[in-house]
């Protein structure tokens, strides 16, 4: 694929006025008339047999892009109360797990690996074609307390993992923030890292309709293959007085959405990846670039979500404790500037979410409650996975830490990661146990990739 590279250079940020308060013949046949003993002594003779040199995972060559992989980093900052569960494959019941990804009708696949045990010793081997992902296949299929068993890829590891992304072939992405690279975990729980790096404290991503990966890191946006190939899609510009980009998402036609922010102001831009902007593209609503939602608040808006339709879910804290909303936008009725009458406010109480639409039409929202002392924070509790329904309903499919403990040291705040898969599952990152979960449509909760408490880069 053809790279593109476009750089923004807009300055003149408009500030508004309203402010608030992704089969031949059978040898043996054709042999009859050899005597056995012959064949026997000629076999033999022959030191007949061949050898299975593989053994290791695969390796693959860095992009020409972005250079080499896998290197082994860990600097990426952890809990100071990162401990495995003693019982760290056993599933915690949530609260209200009846209800558990209650709407999208379709029980999991089973996936693959050989059930109820632990497959031979070694990895695939080989050195891939340039441009595909690197991973092994040392999986161990993990019951799901009533779901069915979802494949563990028992050698990866991870180091805070955050944002999450899923595919409609079942691919799970996971922003593997303290390696800087973007990791994928398959349908069987096979493990592999995409080509490239990325360096910036809290990158984002997306999966689009043909199953591309879209990656917001620092001020770039890049698009990324099933197989690994990627591209730059656009730059914001640097310089002081440009706006900031925040979090990226992506609908069903192949567009991105991307929410910037300069001072108090705040948009969401949409953006043709095939055909990027070049120069000023927001504040005026018009064109394949525009700037189809805009707020101006004291407050925050911490993330956004979009369907395949387009429409839009904004997730907003306000200047004051309690003040926050998660705020949706139909497509129909953007460009929109906050407030609108068109915009509907679902009131939920949030503090640092994560959100993203599954295809059931839902809006799935991971938050917790961090405590601080002199600025800084200390503690992380009330960790809880909303699901809110088209009408608003809001119910918790899941509250505490999938390990089982309710309260964590902390020194510094990490977004856990959200996914929402079309047969149901619900995917769940953990950054201050360096794990990924699936909750499967009954409730339950199985580790399908990392070991609780301990960080590393492998796949």
């Amino acid at each position: 694929m053809a790279k593109r590279y476009f750089v923004t250079n807009d300055k003149n940020v408009n500030q508004g006025a309203n402010c608030e308060g992704s089969t031949g013949p059978n040898m043996f046949e054709t042999a009859r008339t050899i005597n056995v003993a012959a064949l026997c002594i000629l076999l033999a003779s022959c030191g007949g047999g061949g050898s299975n040199s593989g053994s290791g995972p695969n390796q693959m060559t860095a992009s020409a892009e972005t250079g080499s992989n896998n290197t082994g980093n860990t600097t990426g900052g952890t809990s100071q109360n990162t401990g495995s569960s003693a019982n760290s494959n056993s599933p915690v019941s949530p609260s209200n797990s009846t209800d558990a990804g209650a709407g999208a009708g379709s029980a999991p696949p089973t996936s693959g690996g050989i059930a109820g045990g632990t497959p031979p010793s070694g990895s695939t081997s080989g050195t891939p074609p340039a441009g595909q992902p690197t991973g092994s296949t040392n999986n161990t299929t993990v019951p799901g307390n009533g779901d069915p068993a979802f494949a563990h890829d028992t050698t990866a590891r991870f180091n805070s993992p955050d944002d999450l992304a899923v595919d409609q072939a079942g691919n799970v992405y996971v922003m593997d923030t303290g390696n800087r690279v973007v990791r994928r975990i398959a349908p069987t729980g096979d493990v592999a890292s995409l080509p490239g790096t990325y360096d910036s404290l809290r990158p984002s991503l997306s999966t689009g309709a043909a199953g591309e990966v879209f990656v917001l890191d620092g001020a770039s946006v890049y698009k990324a293959s099933p197989l690994g190939n990627r591209t730059l899609v656009m730059t914001y510009p640097a310089e002081a007085g440009s706006v900031r980009p925040i979090d990226i998402s992506a609908d069903g036609s192949g567009r991105i959405y991307v929410l910037a922010n300069y001072r108090t102001r705040f948009w969401v831009h949409q953006v043709d990846p095939d055909n990027p902007p070049r120069g000023t593209f927001w504040g005026d609503g018009a064109g394949p670039h525009r700037s189809v939602y805009s707020l101006n608040t004291f407050g925050s808006v911490t993330g956004i979500a979009t369907d395949a339709r387009g429409n839009l879910a904004v997730g907003t804290t306000g200047p004051v404790p309690g003040a926050s909303d998660i705020r949706y936008v139909a497509a129909s009725a953007q460009p929109v500037d906050d407030p609108s009458s068109t915009i509907t406010r679902w009131m939920v109480q949030l503090s640092n979410p994560n959100i993203v639409f599954g295809r059931d039409g839902n809006l799935y929202v991971a938050d917790a409650d961090y405590t601080y002392a002199n600025s800084n924070p200390v503690s992380v509790s009330n960790v809880r996975i909303l699901r809110i329904a088209p009408d608003g309903t809001s119910t918790t499919i899941f509250s505490g830490f999938p390990d089982g403990s309710t309260n964590r040291q902390i020194s510094s705040v990490k977004r856990f990661g959200i996914a929402a898969a079309a047969n149901g599952d619900v995917y769940f990152a953990d950054p201050y146990v360096h794990a990924v979960y699936r909750i499967g449509p009954a409730g339950r909760v199985s580790l399908i990739a990392g070991k609780e408490g301990e960080a590393g880069n492998a796949d």
